[in-house]
């Protein structure tokens, strides 16, 4: 049985010390409950550790313990390439480390809590040993499940959050479970050309069959592919009232580079940056810097393609130009019946989006046979052609990625009798010359 005070566990390096003290300002604040921030570390400077303390500090209901370790670099592999560090593997060795609890919530340092963390501490595991929320990243997965020894129908979860039964876990042998295997799947996903995703792979090896499907609200990201069995109600949820927000993948909301892309939700981390003690004044200038990028990208929003300018799918600015795309059709074409032409790993994001915002989509359509068929939520792919005869009550939004294809579509728009209000385009421009610019014609 759980106890009253709420257990939390964090590990970091220097290089994530700025992401974690954001992420452990964010869960104090949201909560009244006691809890203890655990923070197991291999090779964090004393001034990160004096900041960390000084941060938990300021908060009369939280206490913290600092754990350092070693981690074997030969036994542990991290494939630098997917900038992932050893110090997660820490995941596998919790049991052991804090054994005198018997629960805990594992927490990466790219997240922030937006609700109360007691929410996902008061949920009963039943029976399993852990509980997290499915991965419905872009990354597939069926080859890997394959080498994982998970069954063709099995969940491959992501585990930035994870609520932790310890001591079912201790009594498992979880970390020898890992430490044994974790240099031949390594081996074996390596060999098959797929990405390695350090602990993440090794907790879905060992712990497959004893996890609890935790909803995605516990760990929401605005990016999936694919869900897996989740339903919309709980999709539009994680979207609209997350408990906890993780900024998976790159570009994080600390990296401003060239790139003119945003990470979307950058708003919640800097919101909680500010009452941390890594605030600084060169944050306004960030922000500013970010707010340029996605006006930019609003102003450039056309309803179609200039031939004369050089175009590149950019989604990580999709959540404004899904607003875009809401504004547009309220403004035209309110009322009518919305149809998705295309498919590809935005459309489920899309499909929730309007939802949320009280816009039911009517079907998803797409010109590649092998797409048709497929579920989106509720809706199955269907061929182009039931848009014919629907010019009057349909509105058109276009996701398409290929120059071409986008001109072929808006000229068969216009011969079923679409107006140039009955459509539009979601999709953004790459802007400030950074040489990502890439034309979407393909090479002659």
């Amino acid at each position: 049985m759980k106890s009253d005070l709420i257990q939390v566990a964090f590990a970091l390096d220097d290089r994530f010390a700025e992401m974690t003290c954001v992420s452990i300002a964010s869960l104090l604040m949201n909560t009244t409950s006691q809890v203890v921030i655990n923070i197991i570390e291999a090779r964090l400077s004393d001034v990160n550790i004096s900041v960390i303390k000084r941060l938990i500090s300021k908060y009369s209901h939280a206490a913290y313990q600092f754990y350092h370790i070693d981690i074997d670099d030969e036994t542990y592999v991290t494939a630098e390439a997917t900038k992932v560090t050893k110090e997660t593997y820490a995941k596998a060795m919790l049991p052991e480390l804090l054994a005198e609890l018997d629960y805990a919530i594992w927490l990466d340092g790219d997240t922030v809590i937006e609700g109360d963390i007691a929410q996902l501490w008061q949920i009963d595991l039943g029976d399993a040993f852990v509980g997290m929320v499915a991965d419905c990243s872009l990354e597939p997965k069926e080859r890997k499940k394959l080498i994982l020894c998970m069954n063709e129908d099995s969940t491959y979860y992501n585990t930035g959050v994870i609520l932790m039964n310890l001591s079912r876990l201790r009594s498992f042998q979880l970390s020898k479970i890992v430490e044994d295997n974790v240099g031949f799947l390594y081996e074996q996903i390596a060999n098959a050309g797929l990405n390695w995703y350090a602990e993440q792979d090794m907790l879905n090896y060992a712990l497959r069959g004893k996890v609890y499907k935790l909803q995605m609200r516990f760990n929401s990201y605005f990016w999936m592919a694919m869900p897996l069995g989740e339903d919309m109600a709980e999709c539009i949820e994680a979207y609209l009232n997350p408990v906890i927000v993780h900024f998976l993948g790159t570009p994080k909301p600390t990296e401003l580079g060239n790139v003119p892309v945003n990470l979307p939700e950058w708003e919640r981390y800097y919101k909680y940056k500010a009452i941390s003690p890594y605030a600084s004044d060169d944050d306004a200038e960030k922000i500013a810097v970010y707010k340029m990028r996605e006006a930019n990208s609003l102003n450039a929003f056309v309803q179609v393609f200039d031939g004369n300018a050089i175009h590149w799918y950019s989604f990580h600015f999709a959540k404004q130009m899904f607003e875009l795309a809401v504004r547009r059709y309220e403004s035209s074409a309110d009322g009518k019946n919305i149809v998705i032409w295309g498919l590809n790993n935005r459309t489920w994001t899309l499909a929730v989006y309007l939802a949320a915002h009280g816009l039911g989509v009517n079907g998803v359509v797409d010109g590649f046979a092998g797409n048709q068929g497929i579920s989106v939520f509720d809706y199955v792919v269907s061929p182009p052609e039931v848009l014919q005869g629907c010019a009057g009550e349909t509105y058109v939004m276009l996701d398409m990625r290929n120059y071409y294809a986008a001109q072929q579509v808006m000229e068969t728009l216009r011969s079923w009798g679409y107006a140039e209000d009955g459509f539009c385009f979601v999709f953004a421009p790459i802007w400030e010359g950074t040489g990502w610019q890439k034309p979407l014609m393909p090479s002659k």
